[in-house]
């Protein structure tokens, strides 16, 4: 049974418990030193900002038509007399805006297997929560429509 040092222990042999003081103290630098880069991009990893601006079809309020049909058979209470450029206009700015969502969502699944693989390095407990904590922004955004968070859209609201 090994006892602990004591006050005239350490004053007799010095050297050879501040070695093993350092020794422990140094093991917890190095220990995150040695942290593979791959678990260390995992831990660090934030959600990129989604730059994919959606586009609005632009319609003046004084164009506002009746459509004439108050049955959903019939056709739309009320409808925009809007011209068929704007229109093909906004169709385009709609078709880049979902291309833009596309590229994003695809950036987000390699980082979520990036993520993933990370794994394979050897992980505690607190970094394999925060990695999934992670993953599922990832999978939030991925899934909704418009490739955004939409907690962090709603609280910015």
């Amino acid at each position: 049974m090994t006892t602990l040092p004591t006050g005239k222990t350490l004053a007799k042999k010095p050297g050879k418990y501040w070695g093993l003081l350092l020794l422990s103290l140094s093991w917890g630098v190095s220990a995150n030193q040695d942290m593979h880069p791959e678990v260390r991009y995992a831990l660090e990893w934030e959600l990129p900002p989604n730059e994919c601006a959606q586009p609005r079809l632009m319609a003046q309020s004084a164009k506002v038509v009746d459509g004439g049909g108050s049955d959903f058979l019939e056709g739309a209470g009320a409808m925009t007399d809007v011209d068929s450029y704007t229109i093909k206009r906004y169709e385009r700015k709609k078709k880049r805006w979902e291309k833009c969502v596309d590229q994003y969502k695809s950036k987000l699944m390699k980082d979520f297997e990036r993520l993933k693989n990370s794994a394979q390095h050897g992980l505690t407990q607190d970094q394999a929560d925060q990695i999934l904590a992670n993953m599922a922004t990832i999978q939030q955004v991925y899934l909704s429509t418009e490739g955004v968070d939409e907690e962090a859209a709603s609280q910015a609201e």
